[in-house]
């Protein structure tokens, strides 16, 4: 519940601050004096947009706090704790609007700092205003519907279909995807499988064409490489005495006799024996290669063919060699994922089938609940709106049946509210027929059958009493304070008969100082009640038989 407000240089209201009780909570004052003005306010701090017109002449900025009692919504408790901004405090929310005349406005959710979007989902569960222009939500179909539904108490039926429609759109939008591609996919697949025979006409495995690289490079060089390994081998063992083999050997006899007599030269000798051995192998390679047969004509010509297929894919890949190999993965994977997709369409149409059918089975075990309740509710809202002062008061529900191809998470169809007011005038949709005091009313009788939450919250009243007076306006206080006893009620009225049943009253008057003029806010008592009373049921000149009525009415 809403426990204490404080506005500041918001329009003509200067300062006024004000503690609310549970139960019903009046508000009262002449034509002019900014009733609506505390409407605004709370209207800001459950997530309206504020615009720097806003803030009174002379300030700078405007300021609402706003304090709220949240010890029945856990949901709102457990999203404050998610956030880490409960601040340990006790149970209470408190909300701070700054509006200034040059800047942004400001939020402010236990002294942290937030967007629009968290104050609505933190405020929401906590307050509904019907006053001038904020009842406009009822005027939208979908809202309608949904209180319908709400009435029926079918939650869990609408989550399954809600769950049901959202997969079977996904499987629909995939499907739509693969088929609206098929054609191009096709042309593609064509072209992928053309380039593939160019691959795998060719051995692309690393080894091989690095072994083929090797080859062919060899093949180019053999007789440079022949006179070089010749002229290798005189070096290492020939005749004379520069050969390196004789070189090594006297090399070693010289160090042998010195680590005779200097043991530092000993590691050299088993140095010098690596060397012998490494040479006699590198011998043995160079006489191998010099014995070797030449490399004849038809294998060089393989070689040849080979490496310039190689050559030729590489420039029309832009790529070198070795990066074939992985041109080659790609052109299969893509070939794998487009035949995979007539595999995968076929699949998905079963699933198609699949969630159609359960859809549809849901939406009609809804469709059938919300058919069998219409004249129910039709009968509980107009019943409620002629204790309500209506003389006459006609209310339906109108079903759209919704075409093949146009179902929606809420059903095959869509219900919306039609009234005719008053006699003789047909049957409308609410939207275009309400007026702004029609509109208060029927959602005070919504409210009375109870299609909101269970958990209380507060519930704020502006023109409910439009048009309406005697034992009607009697009705409509009744009617508000049996509201009262569930929920916290705060009402804007101008009848005694509605204002007379408040458990708390606020008298909302302007003060004038100089050129200044103020809204201010006062918490009546026994006597100010009273007079406030009479002055409501007889204007400027209040007579003892006035005050003697108001005395009975308070009764």
């Amino acid at each position: 519940m809403l426990s204490r407000i404080q506005v500041k240089n918001l329009a003509v209201i200067e300062k006024i601050e004000c503690a609310f009780d549970s139960g019903l909570t009046v508000l009262t004052g002449e034509t002019g004096a900014g009733k609506s003005l505390l409407i605004d306010a709370l209207s800001l701090v459950s997530g309206s947009r504020a615009d720097p017109s806003m803030v009174r002449d002379g300030a700078e900025t405007a300021e609402i706090i706003a304090d709220f009692w949240t010890k029945d919504h856990q949901d709102v408790e457990q999203s404050l704790s998610e956030l880490e901004w409960d601040d340990h405090e006790t149970h209470v929310l408190t909300i701070r609007k700054v509006i200034s005349k040059n800047n942004p406005a400001k939020t402010f959710i236990n002294g942290h700092s937030a967007t629009l979007q968290d104050l609505k989902q933190l405020v929401s569960p906590l307050i509904n205003i019907h006053g001038q222009g904020s009842h406009e939500k009822l005027r939208r179909a979908e809202l309608q519907h949904k209180l319908y539904d709400r009435y029926l108490s079918i939650e869990r039926d609408l989550d399954k279909l809600n769950k049901c429609y959202k997969e079977w759109q996904i499987i629909i939008h995939k499907i739509k995807q693969i088929e609206s591609s098929s054609q191009a996919n096709e042309k593609e697949l064509d072209f992928l499988n053309f380039q593939l025979t160019e691959f795998e006409s060719m051995n692309l495995e690393r080894e091989h064409i690095e072994e083929l690289e090797s080859r062919h490079r060899i093949m180019n060089h053999i007789a440079e490489i022949k006179l070089h390994t010749s002229q290798a081998l005189n070096l290492i063992n020939d005749d004379h005495a520069d050969a390196l083999d004789n070189l090594l050997i006297k090399l070693r006899i010289e160090i042998d006799s010195i680590s005779n007599i200097d043991q530092r030269f000993s590691s050299f000798i088993s140095t010098l024996d690596s060397m012998q051995i490494d040479l006699k192998e590198i011998e043995s390679e160079l006489n191998n290669y010099q014995a070797a047969d030449e490399i004849n004509a038809s294998e060089i010509s393989l070689i040849e063919k080979e490496m310039q297929k190689l050559f030729d894919l590489s420039r029309k890949h832009r790529c070198d060699m070795y990066e074939l190999i992985n041109i080659k993965n790609e052109i299969v994977e893509k070939i794998s994922n487009i035949e995979g997709d007539h595999f995968s369409i076929d699949k998905l149409k079963e699933q198609n089938i699949t969630l159609q059918e359960n859809y549809y089975e849901i939406a009609k075990k809804i469709s059938h609940k919300r058919n069998k309740n219409k004249v129910k509710f039709e009968q509980t809202i107009e019943k409620k709106l002629l204790e309500l002062g209506f003389k006459s008061f006609e209310f339906k529900l109108n079903f759209e049946h919704l075409s093949e191809g146009n179902e929606s998470c809420l059903g095959t169809e869509l219900v919306q509210f039609y009234i005719s007011p008053n006699p003789g005038q047909p049957l409308g949709p609410l939207d275009l027929i309400a007026s702004g005091g029609e509109m208060s009313r029927i959602c005070l009788a919504l409210e009375l059958i109870d299609l909101n939450a269970t958990d209380p919250t507060t519930i704020i009243f502006d023109e409910v009493d439009a048009g309406i007076g005697g034992a009607i306006a009697e009705i409509v206080g009744t009617s508000l304070n049996q509201l009262s006893k569930q929920h916290q009620v705060l009402c804007i009225t101008h009848l005694p008969q509605v204002a007379c049943q408040g458990q708390q009253h606020l008298k909302i008057f302007k003060t004038q100082e100089q050129d200044t003029t103020s809204t201010q806010l006062a918490l009546l008592n026994k006597e100010t009640r009273l007079n406030e009373i009479a002055r409501m049921l007889g204007g400027v000149n209040i007579t003892k038989t006035t005050k003697e009525h108001a005395k009975e009415m308070l009764a």
